[in-house]
């Protein structure tokens, strides 16, 4: 059986067909109509970043979240290496930063060269709202997936984070982290208030998952 790491015809024959699928979509756009074409601009964009990601192999998943919930701590879960200062005063990454997952041992299917990309974000609780919201339109519009971090129900910031990061209509992974720290009962009452209330149209209730990034 094939390891992850290794190219199979198969995996190469999904990817020229993907490949093909965009190719024929931008031709067809790039045929219409200038006043067309003017309504088309998004999803031509959108279309050639795809075929961009689809040749090289380049996945970008992005992180979001407040100081204090465990976001460096998933960060270094993730990657098998203390890469993110953990630091519950916050402070230490103002930017955007990215950190290639080269060492992390899994290669996407059918691409020697791939390279799945950790994107971390400041916390949300370290910026204002208007450079919240120019900081998750920037990170999302490239994400190929967002991991949305807390250790508890969502606060105000966090709410209005979930709702400027939905509208890009991006997949979403809303990871309550610490889950050791409650008893069953509570991570179920928890898992229920965030399905059926607090992210109820933002998030889809499959894509709620706990976690224990460094469990106490």
């Amino acid at each position: 059986m094939p390891t992850p790491t290794q190219t199979t015809n198969q995996s190469d024959a999904e990817l020229w067909s993907a490949l093909d699928a965009v190719r024929t979509a931008i031709e067809k756009a790039e045929r219409c109509s200038d006043g067309e074409k003017q309504h088309l601009l998004d999803d031509l964009r959108e279309l050639r970043d795809m075929a961009k990601k689809l040749r090289s192999g380049r996945v970008e998943i992005v992180v979001f979240g407040e100081i204090s919930t465990g976001k460096s701590a998933l960060i270094n879960a993730l990657t098998g290496q203390a890469v993110a200062q953990v630091n519950v005063r916050g402070g230490w990454t103002k930017d955007v930063w990215h950190l290639g997952w080269e060492g992390s041992g899994y290669v996407l299917p059918g691409f020697e060269t791939s390279q799945v990309v950790l994107v971390d974000t400041p916390g949300l609780n370290e910026v204002g709202g208007a450079e919240r919201a120019d900081m998750a339109r920037e990170a999302a519009e490239r994400a190929d997936l967002i991991l949305f971090v807390t250790d508890s129900d969502l606060n105000e910031t966090e709410h209005n984070a979930l709702e400027e990061l939905a509208a890009f209509h991006k997949p979403i992974l809303l990871v309550i982290n610490k889950a050791d720290l409650y008893s069953p009962k509570q991570l179920e009452e928890l898992l229920d208030v965030l399905k059926e209330d607090r992210a109820k149209g933002l998030v889809d209730p499959e894509n709620i998952v706990t976690t224990s990034a460094d469990p106490r």
